[in-house]
This record gives structure tokens, C-alpha cells and sequence, in this order.
């Protein structure tokens, strides 16, 4: 399969908005914890030019037959400064359309993101999977991967609220 990689530009917004949103889904249909917001796709259009445009961030865009089938976002990364000063790029999203997993455009995504990461000093990648998502644990594993923190949570009996905090993460 002729399968081109190449960093996102502006006019890929539509495209990779379209596969992000899928990417979100999926993750809903495995924990509804992670159920997207109403203004998801606002915020990916804000945040897009940030992407494309910044030197710390790397935003890849796989295609195949000129069709968008897989993206991979990935920016440096630095731990709490209690902790010696390390580069680490940390891969925020990857996602490869259905209908072309398993034919090598993930394994591409990463070979290019650990070329980028060389370039611009990380000592290492690291990236957050959901623990139902056996096929992308599968994938990380065959990349040889390593756990280094497993994060728990513990429900909490609190009446929800509407009011969403005043300062988002990780949204301009």
C-alpha cells in the first residue's frame, strides 16, 4: 500500500477535524468518560494553526490514494521541574481510519514521529492509551512500549455541575 506521510498544513483542517472526531468517538464507545464536548470541534479549529505552526508540536497526516487515513499528534513535553529536566515528546493522539488498520499507516506514523522526536532532542516518547482499548495496547506492545505509570480513578458520589472551569486545559 502507497501510503504518503507528511506534516499537516492548514488545508488539512477539514480532513483531519473529520478523523479526530472519529478518534474521539471510538473512545467514547470504550469509557463515556471520554464523550466529546459540544464545542470539540470549535476548540480543534481554534487550535489547529497552533499544530501546524508550532516548532515544539508535530502534527503528521498519513494518505493513502490522496485520501486522509491516519494522523498522529505529538508535542514536547516536560515533567514538574521536582524531577531532573529530560526532553520527552509526548504523542497526544493517533488514529488510523478502519478501513486501513493493520497495514502498516500506525507503524509509519511512529517511525516518523521517533524521527522528529530525535531531531529535536527528546531522549524519549511517551502517550496515554485507554485501558479498554485492547487493539491500540496490542500496537504499543508490538512498538515495545513500556509502562511507566498506570493511572487509577475512584468514582466520586458528587451531584454534577454545569459551570465548566474557567481556564480549560490544553485549549487557547
Amino acid at each position: 500500500m502507497a501510503v504518503l506521510l507528511r506534516r499537516a498544513t492548514l488545508e488539512d483542517l477539514t480532513a483531519l477535524l473529520e478523523m479526530w472526531l472519529a478518534f474521539l468517538d471510538e473512545q467514547a464507545a470504550m469509557d463515556d468518560r471520554f464523550a466529546r464536548s459540544e464545542d470539540a470541534s470549535e476548540r480543534w479549529r481554534n487550535d489547529f494553526p497552533l499544530w501546524v505552526n508550532a516548532q515544539d508540536r508535530c502534527l503528521l497526516v498519513a494518505f493513502k490514494d490522496a485520501e486522509a487515513v491516519g494522523f498522529l499528534a505529538a508535542q514536547l513535553w516536560a515533567s514538574p521541574p521536582i524531577y531532573r529536566q529530560e526532553r520527552t515528546a509526548h504523542i497526544n493522539e493517533v488514529y488510523v481510519t478502519p478501513s486501513v488498520r493493520g497495514q502498516g499507516v500506525g507503524k509509519r506514523l511512529v517511525s516518523a514521529i521517533r524521527a522528529w522526536s530525535e531531531e529535536v532532542g527528546a531522549r524519549r516518547l511517551q502517550l496515554v492509551v485507554l485501558a479498554e482499548n485492547e487493539q491500540a495496547r496490542a500496537f504499543w506492545t508490538k512498538e515495545e512500549a513500556q509502562p511507566l505509570a498506570l493511572t487509577l480513578t475512584l468514582s466520586v458520589d458528587a451531584e454534577p455541575r454545569d459551570e465548566a472551569p474557567s481556564h480549560p486545559l490544553g485549549f487557547h
